[in-house]
């Protein structure tokens, strides 16, 4: 009698069943973090991104890229069923390529589309002043993404936290290296945990073997094609007043060969400018209607081809490229 009496009353008193956890996001009874508090808290504060909110129509171009990454981790986390065994989805991702072309933005979109909680990371939010606390804190952030799958752990810059181990390496750097091995190693192990992490690196070749080893799946991201370029260019004239003929647009996507995103979003933003240049600021201050600003045309786009460059160097693109050959994967 006692023993139905305590069970009946740990229903009444709303205790939590053992089928009973949460995901993250998702209304119900949240099982308790194993984490420290404190840690739990930094890392929501600085490394946790609640929303991402980034789609794949978001991301102008690298249709292939998001092909391999579509099949390589969202059809996974639809359909586990079918991916499993040697089917069963890579663990760790490398995204690598010149700087500019959209890797984190992808990290987000992976996020988004598997519904994953996104934990962005960077060698400032994981290294701390103080003896040991930079290794309680990438246990802390690994713990807390099992806790919360599916996760999305994305790492940037890796080659800042996970450059090649040499001899006069400092015992702080060595250390977090060393716990960062360890729980990739943990993540490949755990098969049954949706917890994926995704690096990326505009210097692949700085990345350290043992860490390299464990991002079994790595993807190039290079710069633009003409398709994609054009396609990011009719993307930001939708909100610009143009003139432009199709003939004008072919030859803008033409003439930027060598640019990567970011250098394609700064050449548009400079020629859409233009117009407003001609203005002194008597007369801009007097304009009431956005139509009184003349539309931007083929000189404007001209000019800005003169004076913004790409950031990236065809010597850049050759190391990428040969690192690509040597130990990436077409």
């Amino acid at each position: 009698m006692r023993e139905e009496l305590k069970k009946d009353g740990a229903k009444v008193d709303g205790g939590p069943k053992a089928d009973g956890v949460a995901k993250a996001g998702t209304d119900g009874p949240k099982k308790k973090s194993s984490v420290d508090p404190e840690l739990v808290k930094q890392i929501e504060e600085s490394i946790l991104d609640s929303s991402p909110n980034v789609k794949w129509d978001d991301i102008q171009g690298l249709e292939d890229v998001k092909k391999v990454l579509k099949e390589t981790i969202v059809l996974p986390t639809m359909r586990p069923d079918i991916f499993r065994g040697i089917l069963s989805p890579a663990k760790g991702i490398l995204l690598y390529g010149p700087p500019g072309n959209g890797k984190t933005l992808l990290a987000k979109a992976i996020a988004s589309e598997c519904q994953s909680t996104f934990f962005s990371c960077s060698a400032v939010t994981l290294t701390s002043k103080w003896m040991g606390e930079s290794e309680k804190l990438v246990k802390a952030l690994f713990a807390l993404a099992y806790e919360r799958e599916p996760a999305v752990i994305f790492i940037d810059e890796i080659d800042s936290i996970m450059g090649s181990r040499g001899g006069n390496e400092h015992e702080s750097s060595r250390r977090l290296k060393t716990e960062f091995l360890i729980q990739f190693d943990g993540v490949n192990s755990n098969m049954d945990k949706k917890v994926l992490v995704l690096a990326a690196t505009n210097r692949p070749g700085d990345l350290d073997e043992a860490c390299l080893r464990r991002l079994t799946r790595r993807i190039y991201m290079p710069l633009p094609d003409v398709g994609g370029r054009l396609a990011l260019l009719r993307s930001r004239l939708k909100d610009v007043k143009h003139g432009l003929s199709e003939d004008e647009i072919q030859r803008f996507g033409q003439a930027t060969e060598g640019y990567s995103m970011a250098d394609l979003t700064v050449l548009v933003k400079d020629f859409a400018m233009m117009p407003i240049r001609e203005l002194a600021t008597e007369d801009l201050m007097k304009i009431k209607d956005m139509n009184d600003i003349r539309a931007v045309g083929a000189q404007d786009m001209e000019t800005s081809l003169k004076t913004i460059v790409p950031s990236v160097s065809k010597q850049t693109i050759l190391e990428l490229e040969a690192w690509r050959k040597d130990k990436g994967q077409v």
